[in-house]
């Protein structure tokens, strides 16, 4: 019965395509169904019958490459009668082989095979837009980057990638990230912004998806566990793959159309949960915290506090510094969030220096622990406030400024107290003088520069030399 109403339904699609080459008024709408009866016909056997049951799963896959061959030679019959001039026709023959393949793959693969297949048409619809200039190709890429994100997040998704074979998990979402970049390669040579937007943000996103894959299975083997569960490094983790699931939609949200608001509420729950795993690691799952016994793994800095804290900040830091059409109030919130988080991130690793693993959680805190939270903000302070004079921003300078100067407030309201004698004068003395040299260079900074000096933002200076009228 299912070959039956196959072969009826591709009967048709050919009279159909036999009528658009004979050409009238009604020639693109015999062409646009003959390219979908027949496959609709079979998603809808699949729906109602599920011919796999009864007949097996190959024999049924194999109707679904019969029709994408005979679409292929209707393309082929469009492609010698319209030539190069009108790909309308040949486009939507192409689109609906590549479907069929598609839906035949579905069919019989399993789910890393599947996802592979699919990253493989999606190559395919690229490059036969790049060699045949077939705009409809986008159609296709934009539902097969939907479909493979779909499978590489959702189903099977993280949960199959946190626990399935490393051999099966990291092949998968590698050829995933290798497919949709060259994919974006091929669209840079044609004229296609809204193919090579979705493209390039879907090769940053699941390249962030691998390295995160990757990194979590290597520090579930590295630290011997049988699994995360609510660590630390978990959630940052996760909370690194929903911000780089947030920044892609971002980036698409230039393209507009009726996408964008959908764009908007999946970047608004991405980010939400986002947020929420990253809650769970700056206060539950913190080694710091009392809720959770969760101790730092690895020597100090080369530990598990990166990917809880430092991979989340460089997240943030790569939608900052990536998505340069985003307003100037996002992409400031996105640099501020980097540095807040990479600031903890520095504060629990100067913690775990000196106190270890074992005694993090402690109230109390040494001299020494002190003093180099003290040397980590001057440092922070002086590299932002030569950035300042290298990027000759006066915000940035500014910035830099008020950190040195929290580092003298620390020094004066907490430091001080735990010095006498000598030290302390000498400690003084050379607090003096430090910030004696940054008065000075600033005052250097706003003479070697004087545009600087009354610009109200980091604009770049105005161009002051002679113009021709």
């Amino acid at each position: 019965m299912p070959t039956l109403m196959v072969a009826i339904g591709l009967l048709v699609s050919i009279a159909a395509a036999w009528r658009s080459l004979r050409g009238g008024p009604a020639y693109q709408f015999a062409a646009a169904f003959a390219a979908l009866f027949a496959p609709v016909l079979a998603v809808i056997i699949e729906v109602q019958w599920q011919p796999a049951h009864s007949i097996g799963a190959y024999p049924w896959a194999l109707h679904a490459m019969v029709i994408g061959a005979a679409m292929v030679l209707i393309a082929y019959r469009f492609a010698r009668q319209d030539g190069p001039e009108d790909r309308s026709r040949v486009s939507l023959a192409v689109l609906s082989a590549l479907a069929c393949i598609a839906f035949g793959m579905v069919v019989i693969l399993t789910s890393a095979a599947l996802t592979i297949a699919l990253a493989v048409t999606v190559v395919a619809a690229a490059w036969l837009d790049r060699q045949y200039s077939l705009p409809l190709m986008g159609t296709y890429i934009l539902a097969g980057v939907a479909t493979i994100g779909y499978r590489l997040v959702a189903d099977p998704g993280l949960g199959w990638a946190l626990d399935a074979p490393i051999m099966e998990v990291l092949p998968t979402y590698l050829i995933a990230f290798t497919a949709f970049a060259v994919s974006w390669v091929f669209m840079t040579f044609i004229n296609r912004p809204r193919s090579e937007v979705i493209l390039e943000s879907a090769s940053i996103s699941s390249f962030g998806l691998l390295l995160s894959v990757a990194l979590y299975r290597f520090l579930l083997h590295w630290t011997g566990l049988p699994s995360a569960g609510e660590s630390h490094w978990a959630a940052g983790i996760d909370t690194a793959i929903w911000i780089v699931l947030g920044l892609a939609q971002l980036r698409r949200l230039q393209l507009g159309g009726p996408l964008r608001s959908v764009r908007i509420g999946m970047a608004v729950i991405f980010f939400t949960i986002a947020f929420i795993r990253f809650a769970v690691a700056l206060v539950f799952s913190n080694p710091i915290s009392v809720y959770i016994d969760d101790q730092v793994i690895g020597p100090v800095l080369l530990n598990t506090l990166m990917p809880a804290y430092l991979l989340p900040a460089l997240a943030f830091l790569l939608g900052a510094i990536w998505l340069r059409d985003l307003q100037s109030v996002l992409r400031k919130a996105l640099m501020i969030l980097a540095g807040a988080v990479a600031t903890f991130w520095l504060t629990m690793t100067i913690r775990h220096g000196w106190r270890g693993a074992e005694d993090m959680a402690s109230v109390s805190a040494s001299q020494g622990e002190l003093y180099t939270y003290t040397v980590a903000i001057m440092i922070v302070g002086a590299a932002a406030f030569y950035q300042s004079l290298a990027r000759r921003s006066v915000k940035l300078r500014r910035a830099g400024l008020i950190i040195i100067g929290l580092a003298v407030a620390k020094v004066f309201f907490i430091d001080i107290g735990e010095l006498d004698g000598l030290t302390r004068v000498f400690a003084l003395l050379f607090l003096g003088l430090t910030l004696a040299a940054l008065a000075w260079l600033n005052r250097w900074a706003n003479g070697h520069d004087p545009q600087l000096k009354h610009q109200p933002d980091d604009k770049e200076p105005a161009d002051t030399s002679d113009r021709s009228p």
